[in-house]
């Protein structure tokens, strides 16, 4: 399977990161695959684990939550092409053996984010699966997010 996250903005730019490894650990710590040095990005946010033909995400107890489709991630779930993932305050298009071909990304990094009542708990996409498998942490990935909305930590 040919599986990659495409970073998209609000201002139609966007950005197409491979997933080359069987499992890309996300977060904000320097031995993460795909690192996002943010605030609202947790030391070790969530995985994406390719197994038995899919893509698989899990939360790893992230402080703000990752949302797929706008609703709060529990345990694992299967991703499919077009899925929007939002982690922190980023947003991605899944895609799997080249689909979706096009994307609108101005319009998907408005449908990304995650929509919530004030003070309302958000919904919630629940599944089980096994333990997470060990990652190979040989790739290490930075954002060029000088113009993202969030103000960027000092590194």
């Amino acid at each position: 399977m040919n599986a990659s996250l495409v970073h998209v903005r609000s201002d139609g730019r966007q950005r197409e990161i491979p997933l080359n490894h069987p499992v890309t650990l996300v977060g904000r710590r320097t031995d993460c695959q795909l690192r996002i040095p943010i605030s609202s990005v947790s030391r070790r946010h969530c995985e994406l684990r390719m197994a038995d033909g899919g893509l698989y995400l899990r939360d790893l107890g992230s402080s703000n939550g990752t949302f797929v489709n706008g609703h709060r991630l529990q345990g694992e779930a299967e991703l499919t092409p077009g899925d929007l993932l939002s982690i922190g305050s980023l947003v991605f298009v899944v895609r799997l053996d080249g689909h979706p071909r096009a994307i609108d990304a101005s319009d998907a990094a408005k449908r990304g984010k995650p929509a919530q009542a004030p003070g309302a708990a958000p919904s919630a996409i629940q599944s089980g699966f096994g333990a997470p498998s060990a990652g190979d942490s040989s790739i290490d990935f930075d954002f060029d997010l000088d113009d993202d909305d969030e103000e960027q930590p000092s590194l």
